[in-house]
């Protein structure tokens, strides 16, 4: 080809390649290939949505009732944001739920108690207009009991809603509540499709449920951990796309015991498991918030998304502080297949520009209108209107907080001088309060008394937060540690503040410092003012605790001045200190959770209106604080003062003022400068605080100890007391008693002054009124608690007097030991019973009658009637929810088959029992049961048991004497024609009838108690059955029946023990030898005997009529009732013996060829026949001899030159000799 041509070439081949080029860039080419090659469809996607609310606590709207305050956080307030988030994520892909502690605190307990069980709470009104998919029941649900939780989700439409897996009712072990819901949703898809999703949801509550009603009488907490596990594999074996968890239940740890009331962490690790909304704890996750720091520091958790284990999980403060949303990608197959992709979760907080959804706050009437009402009463009020408030409490004493503590320290006097008196009489006694407003919420979140205390100043004062006062006894050392985290609350110098933008500006202005760090700026719930002590906190120095209590500077310390009375407080030194419930996880904390010494009573605020009320009554209200406290700041540092709008007017009055900086409608900033020292170093012009508290409230006929307590930080110069009333400048305090140990003893009623004075003269009086002395009654009893399980009733009463006891009907009488105390046993007494006591003396003076109801530890114990030695067949009732009964007999216990599983499961079981399936019908509360007939005195114990596995207590019924005891049969073969048997419990004219098939016989009861019946025999199969009778005081009396099988006698036929010699035909005896403790009986025709045994075991039984051949003898065995062995032999014929002469033996020493006579000798007369070569030589001419015993047979040998084998027999009438005897004749010579 030449070289034009190959050009050519060239240029056609590059047109086909840009042809071909421009063909496959065509669009419609492009489809053409993809409709020849598919592409892999995308699946489905959608997110869905689990919005959440947890410990409202009655919180519908911003009145916040337990501190009769406005706040911010409500129901209301959440309800708008769950509106905007269902919005956010389409109603169908959402999910509303809520984690309990729902009802609570003031207006619940108020509405309780004033409009009854049928008024429905305000807050679950509420709650049935948010529409919730479900919800779970927190602690404080169950402070009403269960059946008013129970009313309360029945009438406002929640029950159906409600889900507690792990609570179940006692009496039926049935869930109380839901035990898991599976809900559909019809999940919008990222395709705009539809797509049914099946959610599986688990609610769980904390084990502990409440310790303010008795619900654990009707309901027990199963494990949480557990439960969740099993319930979710359940739930994805049902169907289930997703197992969402509503949990009222914090964090806990990674390995949470069986009894721990905080596990969620643990069931982020179930695999089953793919949300959870959280509850209880009172803490925000995921958050920034220092208080949640320490759920970051668990093992797996991503501090950036707050997954922990990879699960999406969300907790919100409590009082409907925000909700909780967890978003879940999640894929669809084509096969409808739901798996989760991805998760992320978010709190929004409610703040108090949240708009209240107007539907929400107007449901709570007409109910809450009873509320408010009650917050107008007024409770005392102040002879000059003075004005109290709370506007700089992080700098100086309150009067308001004083009283407050003033009221725990009388409470804990009256406990220290009454049952606590011999362990802690002489401990001071402190009180702790804390701040239930702290001003940051507005410019009314302060405490603020107008001249008269009400019910809504209480509440300001000690909020109802279910606060109980509770003793604790701390050291010197853990006293100081509280003041140490509460003295925590003040800024450093440097601090930053994020929480207030207009305060940090001025701080940046000013050079300035805050009062309150950033943390605590907001929320004074660790910061507390105590009483009974005087100390001194320099904020100058570093904090030793953060706002949660845990140690962040182990060597700072801020408290420089503890003292009781102006002495120092040495760290082993023991106090009293009244609180409220101190938590037992935080470093400030320790152990003082566990060194309860009184635990709750009446809630604080009760308290706390009594004191007020007392003190109003009697004069002592005043306004003056004690200022046992004091702050030093650094006096070269300016500092900037945030408190309400409203204080304008006071902050100008104080020494530290500096000018108004700034205002806004809630908060007012002032410029402070503080002076050099406190009024701790200036001279005492300030009374002492003085509490007096009787130690006996109730009717007595005995004088009262009155206990007394006085506090000044310069010390106690005297105490003194007077009856009447007098004034503190009254001239009767020169000669008027001292109080020596803090107490005093009021002898009768009456107006009683008791006076303080400090070292610097300067003086209080309080007045104490006794009006219960009566000396015309006896003291009441008291009554420690009793339950359905105890026997014994115990309390204290005057020593020397009787107390009378009435136990549901049963009445009791008991003498009162000396140191005061009674035990009574009783009969035990059902759950729910009356139990009524009073006293008299020797005079006839009587007591008050004081009562108390018996509460419900497990079931009643069972009511059995009188069970005889003679029935098979006992027969009771239970009261209340009882689900078996159990008889207990020894080692063994008897009860249904039925309810065996229940038995094996429950507190009752043991593996030392033997097991024992009878006869037992229920009808309602009755039973019947058939057990094994016992003894007369024979102890049976019998017990019940719940569908919960818990137990009664035992009753032990003692067996009536209606009869002998049932006979005891020893066992019995078919060759024999004795019954042999024993019976107890007999009186005169003992017998027994023995029954076999439908023949009787009788026989006589030995005075052992033994019998032994002759019959006619027995075939192996027949029943025998015997009764013993008797005549007991003239009554004919008949036993029960013993029943037994006659048995073939082949059963026990060894040669193991028993041996028997042989028997023939003309045996006179039988012989033989066994074990020497065996009973020994010789069967011969159908003939017992008893034979005895030597000591080596041997025995021996005449025969005394002729034996045939082939019928056979038994020799039986028996060993403690039972037939141990039975030997049998055949007779054989007698066959005579034959008796064969003996060998004969040669005399003749040598014989020889020369031999001639052969001499032998034999026993007995006969023939000698001598064999020689054939040929027989006999002899019978034996002559006897003497000296060999026999006769000399002499034979003549034939002459022979050869030698000869000779053989000598003997034979005679009996027969030839058995032997012979072969000798040689020899060639010898």
């Amino acid at each position: 080809m030449n070289r034009s041509a190959i050009k050519k070439l060239g240029r056609f081949v590059n047109l086909v390649l840009i042809f071909v080029l421009v063909f496959m860039s065509c669009p419609w080419t492009e489809a053409a290939a993809a409709k020849k090659k598919p592409q892999k469809p995308q699946p489905q996607t959608a997110t869905f949505r689990i919005i959440s609310t947890t410990d409202m606590h009655g919180q519908v709207s911003t009145t916040h009732y337990d501190t009769a305050s406005v706040k911010p956080g409500s129901l209301a307030q959440a309800y708008t944001l769950i509106k905007e988030a269902r919005q956010e994520a389409g109603t169908r892909n959402t999910m509303t739920v809520d984690t309990g502690d729902s009802i609570y605190g003031y207006a619940a307990d108020y509405i309780l108690d004033k409009s009854g069980e049928d008024a429905l709470q305000p807050i679950y009104k509420a709650m049935s207009l948010v529409n919730y998919d479900a919800i779970a029941l927190g602690n404080h649900d169950f402070d009403y009991g269960y059946s008013y939780i129970d009313k309360q989700l029945e009438l406002s439409g929640l029950k159906k809603k409600c889900v507690v897996s792990n609570i179940i009712k006692a009496d039926t072990g049935e869930t109380a509540w839901n035990e898991t819901m599976m809900i559909s949703k019809q999940l919008k898809t990222s395709k705009n499709k539809s797509v049914n999703m099946e959610v599986g949801v688990i609610g769980i509550t904390i084990p502990s449920m409440s310790s303010y009603s008795n619900c654990k009488e009707e309901l027990l907490a199963l494990p949480i951990v557990s439960t969740v596990e099993k319930e979710a594999a359940y739930l994805k074996s049902q169907g289930a796309d997703l197992v969402i968890v509503i949990a009222h239940s914090s964090f806990g740890n990674a390995n949470p015991d069986k009894e721990s009331d905080n596990a969620v962490y643990a069931l982020t690790k179930l695999e089953n498991v793919d949300a959870i909304a959280a509850g209880h704890g009172h803490k925000n996750y995921p958050s920034s918030d220092s208080a949640s720091a320490p759920y970051y520091r668990l093992p797996n958790v991503d501090r950036e998304t707050g997954l922990m284990n990879g699960k999406a999980v969300t907790m919100i403060k409590d009082h409907g502080a925000g909700i909780g949303v967890i978003d879940l990608n999640l894929e669809i197959s084509d096969d409808g297949q739901i798996k989760v992709t991805d998760s992320a979760a978010e709190l929004r907080m409610v703040t108090k520009d949240t708009p209240s959804s107007a539907v929400i706050v107007e449901s709570q009437a007409p109910e809450i209108d009873v509320v408010n009402q009650s917050l107008e009463e007024v409770i005392a009020t102040f002879g000059n209107n003075e004005q109290i408030n709370s506007y700089f409490a992080l700098l100086e004493d309150n009067y308001a907080i004083q009283l407050a503590n003033e009221a725990k320290i009388q409470y804990g006097l009256s406990y220290t001088g009454g049952a606590g008196k011999n362990e802690y009489a002489d401990c001071p006694v402190v009180a702790t309060t804390k701040y239930t407003l702290s001003g940051s919420q507005s410019a009314d979140d302060n405490i603020s008394l107008n001249g008269m205390i009400t019910m809504k100043d209480i509440l300001n004062m000690q909020q109802d937060n279910h606060n109980n006062n509770i003793l604790y006894w701390v050291t010197g050392g853990q006293l100081r540690e509280l003041l140490e985290w509460s003295a925590s609350v003040y800024s450093t110098s440097n601090g930053t503040i994020s929480s207030d933008q207009v305060l940090q500006r001025l701080l940046e202005e000013r050079g300035a410092s805050s009062i309150a760090a950033s943390d605590w700026l907001n929320d004074w719930s660790s910061f507390a003012v105590f009483d009974g002590i005087e100390y001194t906190i320099d904020a100058t120095r570093p904090a030793r605790y953060t706002k949660s209590g845990e140690q962040k500077d182990a060597y700072a310390h801020r408290i420089v001045n503890m003292t009781y009375n102006g002495q120092p407080i040495a760290d082993d030194q023991r106090l009293i200190l009244v609180s409220h419930t101190i938590p037992g996880n935080t470093d400030a904390t320790g152990t003082i959770s566990s060194q309860k010494v009184l635990g709750k009573s009446d809630l604080a605020y009760v308290h706390l209106v009594k004191y007020i009320k007392q003190q109003q009554e009697l004069g002592n209200l005043s306004v003056e604080t004690d200022h046992n406290w004091e702050v030093l700041f650094d006096t070269n540092r300016a500092y900037v003062v945030r408190s309400s709008v409203l204080s304008q007017q006071d902050a100008a009055m104080k020494q530290w003022f500096q000018g108004l900086l700034s205002t806004d409608e809630t908060f007012a900033y002032y410029l402070a400068q503080f002076i050099e020292s406190g009024e701790m170093g200036q001279t005492d012009t300030i009374k002492p605080m003085l509490v007096v508290s009787s130690t006996f409230m109730d009717d007595t006929d005995q004088p009262i100890e009155i206990k007394v307590q006085a506090n000044d930080r310069s010390g106690i110069a005297q105490m003194k007391w007077t009856a009447g009333k007098e004034a503190a400048d009254s001239a009767v305090w020169a000669e008027a008693a001292n109080i020596t140990r803090g107490c005093f003893v009021a002898e009768k009623n009456g107006d009683y002054s008791v006076m303080a004075e400090d070292i610097y003269g300067n003086r209080v009086v309080k007045y104490i009124q006794i009006s219960n002395i009566d000396p015309n009654l006896v003291q009441a009893p008291t009554m420690n608690k009793i339950s359905n399980k105890v026997s014994s009733i115990t309390g204290t009463a005057k020593f020397g007097t009787t107390v009378h006891i009435d136990a549901n009907g049963a009445t009791y009488e008991v003498q009162t030991l000396e140191d005061g105390t009674y035990t009574c046993t009783i009969e035990r007494v059902p759950a729910g019973s009356t139990v009524s006591a009073y006293c008299t003396d020797e005079t006839g003076k009587q007591s008050k009658t004081v009562t108390t109801t018996v509460f419900k530890n497990g079931p009643d114990v069972p009511v059995v009637n009188e069970m005889k030695n003679n029935s098979e067949k006992v027969n009771g009732y239970f009261t209340g929810s009882s689900a078996a009964i159990v008889a207990i007999v020894g080692s063994n216990v008897y009860l249904s088959a039925a309810d065996r599983a229940l038995y094996e499961k429950s507190e009752l079981y043991s593996k030392s029992r033997m097991v024992n399936t009878v006869e037992c019908s229920l009808s309602r509360n009755n039973f019947e049961m058939k057990l094994p007939i016992q003894n007369a005195g024979e102890s049976v114990k019998f017990v019940t048991l719940d569908k919960a596995g818990r137990r009664s207590a035992t009753i032990s019924l003692e067996v009536a004497d209606a009869a002998p005891n049932v006979p005891v049969i020893q066992e019995i073969c078919d060759i024999e024609d004795y019954l042999y048997g024993q019976v107890t419990n007999v009186n005169e004219s003992g017998s027994v009838a023995v029954t076999v098939g439908n023949r009787t016989y009788t026989g006589e009861i030995l005075p052992g108690g033994t019998f032994a019946v002759q019959t006619n025999g027995a075939t192996s199969g027949e029943v025998v059955s015997v009764t013993a009778s008797d005549i007991k005081d003239g009554t004919a009396r008949t036993s029960a029946a013993a029943v037994t099988t006659v048995q073939p006698y082949e059963n026990y036929v060894t040669m193991a023990d028993t041996r028997v010699q042989t028997t023939d035909t003309n045996s006179t005896q039988i012989k033989g030898d066994t074990l020497p403790h065996y009973e020994v009986y010789v069967v011969v025709r159908g003939k017992s005997t008893r034979v005895t045994l030597d000591s080596l075991g041997q025995f021996s039984c005449p025969v005394t009529e002729s034996l045939q051949a082939g019928e056979k003898v038994y020799v039986v065995a028996r060993y403690g009732g039972k037939i141990a062995e039975v030997t049998e032999q055949t007779v054989t014929e007698y066959v005579p013996a034959v008796i064969t002469p003996e060998t004969p033996s040669v005399l003749t020493s040598e014989i020889t060829i020369y031999t001639q006579q052969l001499d032998v000798l034999a026993k007995e007369l006969g023939t000698v026949v001598v064999t020689i070569d054939g040929i027989d030589y006999t002899s019978q001419a034996g002559v006897y001899n003497q000296a060999y015993n026999g006769y000399i047979y002499s034979l003549q040998l034939p002459q022979t030159f050869t030698e000869q084998t000779i053989t000598i027999r003997f034979i005679n009438a009996s027969g030839v000799s058995s032997g012979s005897v072969t000798v040689m004749r020899t060639a010898n010579v």
